[in-house]
């Protein structure tokens, strides 16, 4: 479970957040040279905050299993990461 959360803490970070940013570039662009419609622009920050709050998630769940797994093996997991460490890479 600890490794699950944290591929989908890595699919957010690296894929799916850079992603909704690009888009969200590409619809400003758009919107200023007037070829885009502002709706556009929200949609597109809307979808950036959505998948801002699906990374926050993720890694919430993320550190919960990893809580649980401790709590699980008698604890030590955790004694040397900081609560506010960044998700490790993908094992």
């Amino acid at each position: 479970a600890v490794r699950e959360a944290a591929q989908s803490v890595a699919l957010y970070r690296d894929e799916l957040l850079p992603l909704a940013q690009s888009t969200l570039d590409v619809a400003r662009t758009e919107y200023g040279s007037g070829r885009g419609d502002f709706l556009n622009v929200l949609t597109a920050e809307q979808h950036r905050l959505d998948t801002e709050l699906g990374l926050a998630r993720m890694q919430s769940q993320y550190f919960r299993e990893l809580a649980e797994l401790d709590r699980a093996s008698g604890g030590g997991l955790l004694e040397s990461r900081s609560a506010l460490a960044p998700v490790p890479p993908i094992p």
